[in-house]
This record gives structure tokens, sequence and C-alpha cells, in this order.
């Protein structure tokens, strides 16, 4: 998709690039919350497979909270378009995104693994 929409809007490599990027940090970064969610908050009474699926506070933090990403990407990067070029605004948005993606996968290796231990 991001692939497409940089075609689309014929932006350059380099913004492009970036723009790829920045989906993939998210999707790491969606995909480690989910699992750090689903530790904190587990949900281990349900009576069929659609419970846990949806029916738990992970799943609507997760759908709500992408909704809330993708906004306040495009929201940032309309108010910083004067100040700051979209390749170097993109680059900061998947510079914090990875972070936050590296930080969560850590406490999954540690302390989301005794976590899981102890369920």
């Amino acid at each position: 998709c991001a692939v497409c929409a940089a075609i689309a809007l014929r932006t350059g490599v380099p913004a492009g690039a970036l723009l790829v990027l920045v989906s993939l940090s998210y999707v790491v970064f969606a995909a480690h919350l989910g699992l750090t969610l689903d530790l904190k908050h587990p949900n281990l009474v349900w009576t069929n497979e659609l419970g846990p699926i949806k029916q738990s506070m992970p799943v609507a933090v997760m759908m709500f909270g992408g909704w809330v990403y993708a906004a306040a990407l495009g929201v940032g990067g309309y108010a910083l378009r004067n100040a700051l070029p979209a390749e170097a605004y993109l680059a900061i948005a998947g510079t914090v995104t990875a972070i936050a993606a590296a930080l969560l996968r850590r406490w999954l290796r540690t302390k989301g693994a005794e976590s899981f231990r102890t369920l």
C-alpha cells in the first residue's frame, strides 16, 4: 500500500523509501504492542474461540490505536509542512516508532517472557 501511495503521489525515491519504512516500523510496533497488551490483560475466561479474539480489551485498543496513530501521523505532517521537509518528518516518525518497537521487544524478551510463564 505504501509503494502504491508513493507511486500515486509521485514522491521521490527518498520519500517513497521512508514511507515504506514508516509503514514497516508501525507493523512491528503494532505486533509488539498487541502481544504486550495481551500479556498484561489476558482473557483466559472464555466459552468459545471468539471471546479472546473479538471481545478483549487489547483488540479494541489495537484497532482504535491504529486509527489514532495514522491520524496523528497525518495531522503532524500537515502541521509541520512548512517547518520540516516531508523526508525529515517521515524519518523522525519512523525512528520514534522503531525505538518504541525496540523497547517493547526488550520488555517482551525479559519481563514479558516471565509474565507468560506465570499465566
